[in-house]
């Protein structure tokens, strides 16, 4: 069970680049049914400064992202999924971290919400579509690995339940901040 955590990265990153891949797919398709850019506006868009909506999203992905690196760490450093099962101290400070950095980001996404106008919250809206395609690719992965992992066994250690649970919530935090930055910056959102 200590190489178990590699697989934990591999649930949060592939849904990541999933989603982003997939988003700009999407997007990109939107694009088409809507007013082509012209090349001056394309090079307007790109070099205008971030919105206030823009950069709480990037504060809330880097959160993130300093989130799962400093999991990653603690079970790499600390004997992975069997040691957080059994020891309090671990398990206590890995769901410690969970909670701050839920608080946080709920608060970034309240402040987003909140002071967004109606072109922003367009972006806002498209986030879920972000969402949709990180937490089923986070799944499957999740399905894939415990069904090979424990397949003699006949069954899977209950910790892996709430590692499942927190690394969908991760993704879910993760794909709704990325969604928008990605949306208001490159989505035709004003067409």
């Amino acid at each position: 069970m200590e190489h178990s955590f590699s697989w934990i990265i591999v649930a949060l990153a592939v849904p990541l680049v999933g989603m982003l891949v997939i988003g700009a797919v999407v997007i990109k398709n939107l694009r088409v049914n809507t007013i082509p850019l012209t090349p001056e506006e394309r090079k307007e868009r790109s070099s205008t400064p971030l919105t206030v909506l823009q950069k709480t999203s990037l504060a809330g992905f880097c959160v993130g992202i300093a989130e799962c690196d400093a999991l990653y760490i603690i079970f790499r450093t600390r004997g992975g999924a069997a040691e957080y099962w059994e020891n309090d101290d671990m398990r206590l400070l890995v769901v410690s971290i969970f909670i701050g950095v839920l608080v946080v980001q709920s608060l970034l996404i309240g402040l987003a919400t909140s002071r967004a106008d109606e072109r922003e919250l367009r972006a806002i809206k498209s986030a879920p579509k972000f969402q949709v395609v990180a937490i089923l690719v986070g799944l499957v992965l999740w399905q894939i690995y415990l069904g090979q992992k424990f397949h003699d066994a006949g069954a899977v250690p209950i910790v892996y339940n709430y590692l499942t649970f927190g690394t969908i919530f991760i993704l879910y935090m993760l794909s709704w901040f990325a969604g928008v930055l990605y949306s208001g910056r490159f989505g035709r959102l004003d067409a």
